[in-house]
């Protein structure tokens, strides 16, 4: 059996590289996901739920090893789903960020402990599903972190934010109170994203293109020196109209 086939799945599994497959609805082709655990169990439940869905493609499962790195390196899948349960997960998805570029990591079992946020956030996990979540919800986190959106509870994106903003260098700001400097559209953009508004979401309330709203996302997170919306949303958080509990993507 390819290493790279999810274990085991009664149906026909998707192998690496060429296979373009849509989803049924959009015409998109759907992201391409590997599931990362120790726990053999995990892996086999969760390719075989997840092999049921049309918006994903499973196209490996496998253990936190160096012969998984070597794999996700070779391929670079489109979305590493990562079992944050497993010993050591956060060093795991550390490696993942370095090695696999273009892959994004999406937690599932997360717990919602203060200690654990800051160490997920540095290790770039791009989506969270909670103990209490359902393979439905590990799906919406995959297509929303192919995409650069972190969806994960509201809870737990509060919790993330004030941990964030804690940490946020004063260094971005010109002084004390004072907003960093942005364009009236930047800051209506990020006061949108703040509640939970996707980029074709925003682009369709303003008139604008998605392309555009991506533009002033990246001038903004270059401006402010941080690489994610949620870095950004807590620095400027006080500054726009912004309610953390409603950030979901």
């Amino acid at each position: 059996m390819s290493p790279l086939r999810p274990e085991p799945i009664s149906a026909p599994a998707t192998t690496f590289p060429g296979d373009d497959g849509e989803d049924q609805a959009s015409g998109r082709r759907r992201p391409k996901a590997y599931i990362v655990s120790d726990v053999l169990l995990y892996r086999e439940g969760l390719s075989s739920h997840l092999h049921k869905s049309d918006r994903l493609d499973i196209v490996g499962a496998g253990p936190p090893t160096e012969e998984t790195l070597r794999l996700l390196e070779r391929f670079q899948p489109d979305a590493v789903i990562l079992d944050l349960a497993m010993r050591n997960s956060i060093a795991f998805a550390e490696q993942i960020r370095d090695r696999v570029h273009r892959a994004k990591t999406v937690a599932f079992a997360a717990s919602e402990l203060d200690h654990h946020m800051v160490a997920c956030a540095k290790a770039r996990i791009g989506g969270y599903v909670l103990k209490d979540g359902t393979a439905e919800d590990i799906v919406i986190a995959v297509v929303h972190a192919v995409r650069d959106e972190l969806h994960c509870s509201p809870k737990f994106a509060a919790m993330l934010l004030a941990k964030l903003a804690a940490l946020a260098p004063e260094a971005t700001a010109e002084g004390p109170g004072r907003a960093p400097k942005l364009t009236p559209r930047e800051q209506q953009i990020f006061g949108q994203i703040g509640q939970g508004l996707s980029n074709k979401e925003i682009a369709r309330r303003l008139g604008i293109s998605s392309a555009t709203v991506k533009n002033h996302v990246h001038r903004v997170l270059d401006k402010l020196s941080v690489h994610r919306r949620t870095q950004a949303l807590a620095i400027l958080h006080g500054h726009l109209d912004v309610a953390p509990s409603k950030l979901q993507a």
